[in-house]
């Protein structure tokens, strides 16, 4: 089904859409340490986190996306969890990781 919407509408539906998004908890990497990563957690994988906040539903969906120069990879991740209790949460696998080595200092 299509719904046409005025300019007013939509102008009205992008501010709150807009606002929500500022309003997001910063996701995190369980493997950083002090924020930083090494080659040998790039090795396993890593799990991406998104805190949960007062809005956060089970079937939410999420994008996690990686990017440099010369590689990118992008996976859509769902909430999950017991209701009242969400977890938002994607892993990525070693084999889609190891192509950001480059950017990572250290071991």
């Amino acid at each position: 089904m299509t719904r046409f919407l005025t300019t007013i509408q939509y102008l009205s539906h992008k501010q709150s859409t807009a606002r929500l998004a500022d309003d997001l908890p910063a996701p995190m990497i369980d493997e950083a340490v002090e924020g930083k990563l090494t080659r040998d957690a790039l090795g396993n994988g890593l799990t991406f986190r998104i805190p949960t906040f007062d809005s956060m539903q089970v079937g939410d969906r999420f994008l996690v996306v990686m990017s440099s120069f010369d590689n990118n990879f992008g996976t859509v991740g769902q909430v999950t969890g017991p209701l009242g209790s969400p977890e938002a949460f994607v892993h990525v696998p070693a084999e889609r990781c190891v192509g950001f080595a480059n950017l990572v200092h250290g071991p």
